[in-house]
């Protein structure tokens, strides 16, 4: 069979809504040209690239499941409400906030990048492939996020912080041989971000403040250097690694141990 395709074109004003499943067996990819809105409402699972051509003007919606060979999309907002994975890379430029609900998680073999803001209620994975996100990273109320990356960079540009609410939220990193880049982390609230976890990395460098009431944990031991760029006020610290730069003030209101 040869490879088959669909593609969508509702200019920019006309929204478009697909009510049932896109592909099971025989549709290899699908192209939206131009859309308003544009509403998935049902299982999408095509072999091949899921492609937005020109930004969506209005909010797109992934309803259900999600499992493509590789997904470029341009848009303003995004609700991804189940899992979506690709086989190949996933890149996002989106103007608005990009957000991933609490069911299912985000797994991109070939790697991950969104270049606006993003919200996370469920945890992002590559393959030893970069994950990057360009903007500020909220975490969902009450959720313990892990962003997984391998031997890939693990980057995230903006500021992180947690959802102000009745609980605390985490923060947990894994590059087993990638380079983290991070920017502020926290802002000092007890039922926001107050806990991060780098499980393992290459070098690690803060590039922002870090203002966390909880712990700062390097679980495994760096395997480059661990640099502070900015000012740290943690409740404790607990570091493992090779050598440390530490660029401006450390304060933590409990122990700090550096292995």
């Amino acid at each position: 069979a040869g490879v088959e395709g669909l593609t969508l074109n509702a200019g920019t004003g006309g929204a478009i809504t697909l009510t049932g499943a896109v592909g099971t067996t025989s549709l290899n990819y699908l192209t939206v040209t131009n859309s308003a809105a544009l509403t998935f409402s049902n299982t999408v699972a095509i072999t091949n690239a899921l492609t937005q051509t020109n930004a969506a003007t209005g909010t797109t919606t992934f309803s259900s499941t999600v499992s493509v060979g590789s997904a470029t999309l341009r848009g303003t907002t995004y609700a991804v409400n189940n899992s979506f994975a690709a086989t190949g890379a996933v890149a996002i430029t989106n103007s608005g906030l990009f957000t991933k609900g609490a069911t299912g998680a985000i797994t991109a073999t070939g790697g991950f990048d969104a270049s606006g803001a993003v919200s996370l209620a469920n945890n992002i994975t590559t393959t030893n492939t970069a994950l990057n996100l360009q903007s500020t990273l909220t975490l969902a109320e009450a959720a313990t996020i892990t962003l997984t990356s391998g031997s890939g960079a693990l980057t995230i540009t903006g500021a992180t912080d947690g959802t102000a609410g009745g609980a605390a939220e985490t923060l947990v990193l894994n590059a087993a041989g990638g380079i983290v880049n991070v920017g502020a982390l926290g802002s000092g609230g007890a039922l926001l971000l107050t806990t991060v976890t780098v499980t393992n990395s290459a070098a690690i460098t803060f590039n922002g403040a870090i203002n966390i009431t909880g712990a700062l944990t390097q679980t495994n031991a760096a395997t480059g250097a661990t640099t502070f760029s900015s000012t740290v006020s943690v409740g404790s610290a607990t570091l493992r690694g090779t050598t440390y730069a530490v660029n401006n003030s450390f304060a933590a209101t409990g122990a700090v141990a550096i292995t």
